[in-house]
């Protein structure tokens, strides 16, 4: 009789401890309970001449707020639109960039423009994105063809029937 009290005390307290040990469990089970790592992603580089005023967009998430932007002198930076979205699960912010001067005396600049956040946890996400810009240089972005190509499928094209040489 003993024994069978012993064992099933034994059992009792194993069981005891399961169950406490499930309810301890630590694993998330709610997207609440994961921590979202600050990020940003902005464009590499971007080219701005007087006739290339280039739009652009940063997406983040886990920011406190909406990302700033900080431009060298030689380069104008407009906000296009609200930021969208919330910045602590999903968002994006766009910018517009001009040159801010007539004349650069180099062929080309490139000039650091920092895009900077502060995550939830309090640290500074700061991303750069590399603006070349020049004003003596064109970029044509609209390209059209200047010679055509004609091709017989046929195969009618011979030498009876053309004048060749």
């Amino acid at each position: 009789m003993s024994r069978f009290l012993t064992t099933a005390r034994c059992l009792g307290v194993l069981a005891l401890l399961t169950i406490g040990l499930v309810g301890c469990d630590q694993t998330p089970s709610s997207v609440e309970e994961f921590d979202i790592q600050g990020t940003m992603n902005t464009p590499l580089s971007l080219v701005v001449t007087p006739e290339l005023e280039p739009t652009f967009s940063v997406e983040y998430q886990g920011l406190e707020s909406p990302p700033s932007i900080e431009a060298p002198s030689r380069i104008s930076v407009e906000e296009v639109g609200e930021p969208q979205g919330d910045p602590r699960d999903a968002g994006s912010r766009s910018w517009k960039l001009s040159l801010a001067v007539d004349n650069i005396d180099e062929l080309l600049v490139q000039d650091p423009v920092l895009i900077r956040g502060n995550t939830i946890n309090g640290k500074e996400v700061v991303d750069t994105l590399s603006a070349v810009a020049t004003t003596s240089l064109s970029v044509q972005t609209d390209f059209t063809s200047s010679f055509y190509t004609f091709a017989d499928y046929e195969g009618d094209v011979t030498e009876e029937n053309y004048e060749l040489g």
